[in-house]
């Protein structure tokens, strides 16, 4: 008998099976495929009905932890609006870079003032403040076109940008030059350029021209007409032997040369002479003019009746004092004078004046003194002299050119210095009051 506690013990025959494996539907570990089976006689049980049986639900698994920084940039990602792409907004930060660098370049360009130019005329504009109506009427006397504002129109040019001026009046120039400076366009310009420094030029526009005139920083006046056209001034005015002044323009069609009609080129003149010492004082004039009657009335020297005298102007003591040269002299004439040495000092000593008679005769320059006179200083001629009131006349020369001068604007005169008693005056003051019964103080 087979030990039932033994599940691969087989069962004797006639016993009963405690492992029946025919009887028992299911699964047979030991059965072979059925193409195999071939002394299988009994049919096969029914399958049994199908149980619904449930799938159980799967166990969720845990992700493993993120680390802290990568979870709070993820929460921040997530919590931040779309932020442009990191290519766009290096490109962007690349852009500013290279605009600030290449303002900070144009520095010095900016600093420059711009330029007025009509024609072939230009100039530097320096009033800040200066608006293009306000350049209209400061260069209306060089150019009478502009005297109708209503046909002159302005523009600007700098670099690649033209802007037009709608508003002369009150647009000031430099700030639309700050205008332009401060425009991306110009900044995007200005690097693609060849030209990296560009004169800001302003330049007006005449809808009727008229002849005119320039500006001094483009025009000159010049000893001969080969100066003027060797030089670079636009207009020359030239001396003409014939007295006139003519004015040169130099233009694209030629040069053009007439005697200049407009005045206003130059400033008024008057010759003469502008003393940079003190006037000479009378005491000095009274004993020079004491020697000169001596030598007229007395006839010293056999007859001598002309002498010679030199004033100097010491820098170190700072006043005049006379000095008589070795001279000879006659009658009419004064010659072979011999001064000192020392005073060829220039450096303390100025020449200033030379003053001689001419006896009884009028005080006139000779063609003798013409020829005698020609450093450039003061000359003086006493005449007259057997009169109580002797003439004097006083000129300069001024490169072999003389001119006259008044005596009482280099030299102290007898009627204008000295003092009198105050009861002179009171005395002409009662005499007056009595005649014209007018009180006066």
């Amino acid at each position: 008998m087979n030990d039932p506690n033994n599940l691969f013990s087989f069962p004797e025959e006639g016993e009963n099976s405690f492992f029946d494996l025919g009887s028992t539907p299911g699964f047979n570990p030991f059965a072979a495929d059925e193409e195999e089976s071939v002394g299988l006689t009994t049919p096969p049980a029914e399958p049994p009905t199908p149980v619904e049986v449930k799938a159980p639900e799967p166990t969720p698994v845990e992700k493993p932890a993120e680390p802290m920084a990568v979870k709070a940039q993820t929460e921040t990602q997530a919590a931040a609006p779309a932020a442009q792409p990191a290519g766009n907004l290096l490109e962007m930060a690349m852009q500013k870079q290279e605009e600030a660098d290449t303002r900070k370049a144009a520095a010095p360009i900016f600093a420059q003032p711009p330029v007025f130019k009509f024609s072939t005329a230009e100039e530097e504009i320096t009033d800040p403040k200066l608006t293009f109506e306000g350049l209209r009427a400061e260069k209306e006397s060089d150019f009478p076109e502009f005297a109708d504002g209503s046909k002159v129109s302005w523009s600007m040019t700098y670099g690649k940008i033209v802007k037009q001026v709608s508003d002369p009046k009150k647009k000031v120039i430099y700030d639309l030059k700050k205008e332009i400076e401060a425009s991306k366009e110009f900044v995007d310009a200005l690097k693609k350029s060849k030209d990296k420094s560009p004169k800001c030029i302003v330049t007006p526009r005449v809808t009727a021209k008229s002849k005119g005139r320039m500006s001094a920083s483009y025009k000159g006046i010049f000893p001969t007409i080969e100066d003027a056209q060797a030089s670079d001034k636009v207009i020359c005015f030239v001396p003409s032997r014939d007295g006139q002044m003519y004015e040169l323009r130099k233009t694209e069609q030629g040069q053009f040369i007439t005697p200049t009609a407009n005045m206003l080129s130059f400033d008024e003149v008057k010759a003469g002479f502008i003393p940079a010492l003190p006037l000479i004082p009378y005491e000095l004039i009274r004993e020079i003019i004491t020697l000169f009657r001596h030598l007229c009335a007395t006839g010293s020297f056999g007859g001598v009746k002309e002498a010679l005298a030199y004033i100097y102007w010491d820098k170190e003591m700072q006043r005049f004092f006379t000095y008589i040269p070795q001279q000879k002299v006659t009658a009419t004439s004064v010659e072979e004078i011999v001064v000192e040495d020392y005073l060829y000092d220039t450096s303390r000593f100025i020449h200033y004046a030379d003053i001689h008679s001419h006896n009884t005769m009028a005080a006139v320059f000779s063609k003798t003194d013409d020829a005698d006179e020609q450093g450039n200083r003061l000359y003086i001629v006493v005449g007259r002299l057997d009169q109580f009131y002797p003439e004097i006349t006083v000129r300069i020369c001024n490169g072999g050119t003389f001119w006259p001068v008044a005596p009482e604007s280099v030299m102290e005169c007898p009627y204008c210095d000295g003092d009198f008693s105050d009861e002179w005056l009171e005395r002409i003051a009662s005499q007056r009051r009595f005649v014209r019964g007018v009180c006066l103080p």
